[in-house]
């Protein structure tokens, strides 16, 4: 395949991307699975598993019409890295693996059962095989530490998406990672804040390449001053200052989220017609992730309002 045809068969299917209507449509329903139905799901037996279906559907589109599977495996970090903590974990503490496993990811059950409840790599791919020999390497001494763990296990992900990306030189997908991590680091200070985490505690737990250097985040952890803390994020996103503001009111993390993921759509959109470059396929997904967790959100509160759902193009 090539960029110009995944992209125009992608830009086809952004007119079926939900509208502030359809969100209207489903707080109005009497039976969500069937208005998803009539908006163009495939209806399963339960809300989360016509979701899970969509979202693994466009993995499987975009993976098809992928000129570069390096890159677009990248779309699926979040999803690998929530498999693996979740595996990680089950293994360190003994738990259940029964319904662990998050489908849209580049791994299968049976590949992360074997690499990690059984140290068996032989069904990944040699670069897969050094990933997972560096993640036992890294996580050797915490295991009791479950943060830890799942702080080490996004750093060492995100490192390497970021590493594949310049190897690339592909903007779109540098910038989307950047963002990321950025907006993550930010979540994780408010966070720790919260918590009354130590200095060292929290310095474990950021990810490095981001914009806002570590060294700044440090700072701020110890910066008591709402104003300075606003400052100096604004200073590198300063389109974040309504939503921060917003959060030292409220100090509700999940309308900080949200808030995020809209602004890096907001950012992603500025690459949407890149027809030579992975900038439309990147896109067309982030904007899917986007309408699945919106539609999750009205179902278990269908008196949302359409201003507290995550904002993307078509629902602004």
């Amino acid at each position: 395949m090539n960029y110009p045809y995944a992209n125009g068969v992608l830009k086809v299917k952004e007119a079926d991307l939900f509208t502030n209507a359809s969100y209207l449509r489903l707080k109005d329903s009497k039976d969500i699975l069937k208005t998803l139905e009539e908006l163009g799901y495939e209806k399963k037996q339960t809300i989360e598993a016509t979701l899970v279906n969509e979202l693994v559907k466009t993995k499987d589109l975009i993976q098809s019409l992928s000129p570069n599977h390096k890159l677009t495996n990248c779309f699926f970090l979040v999803s690998d890295a929530t498999n693996i903590k979740a595996y990680y974990k089950a293994r360190i503490f003994n738990l259940s693996t029964d319904d662990l496993y998050v489908p849209n990811s580049n791994f299968s059950k049976e590949n992360l059962e074997e690499a990690i409840l059984n140290y068996d790599l032989k069904g990944l791919s040699k670069e897969n095989q050094k990933l997972f020999i560096q993640l036992e390497q890294e996580l050797k001494g915490l295991e009791e530490n479950p943060r830890l763990i799942s702080a080490k296990i996004d750093q060492i992900l995100f490192n390497k998406a970021y590493k594949d990306s310049k190897k690339i030189n592909d903007k779109a997908l540098r910038e989307y990672l950047v963002l990321n991590i950025d907006t993550i680091n930010i979540i994780t200070l408010f966070r720790a804040k919260k918590l009354n985490f130590n200095l060292e505690e929290v310095l474990d737990v950021f990810i490095d390449n981001g914009k806002i250097k570590i060294d700044v985040l440090k700072d701020l952890y110890q910066e008591e001053n709402e104003d300075r803390i606003l400052k100096e994020i604004v200073l590198v996103y300063p389109k974040l200052e309504k939503p921060l503001l917003s959060y030292f009111k409220n100090q509700s993390l999940d309308l900080l989220e949200r808030a995020f993921k809209s602004y890096i759509l907001e950012e992603i959109a500025k690459y949407e017609y890149d027809s030579m470059k992975l900038g439309p396929m990147l896109y067309y997904y982030v904007s899917k992730e986007i309408e699945i967790e919106n539609i999750r959100l009205i179902y278990f509160d269908q008196s949302i309002a359409l201003s507290d759902l995550i904002k993307g193009d078509r629902n602004g």
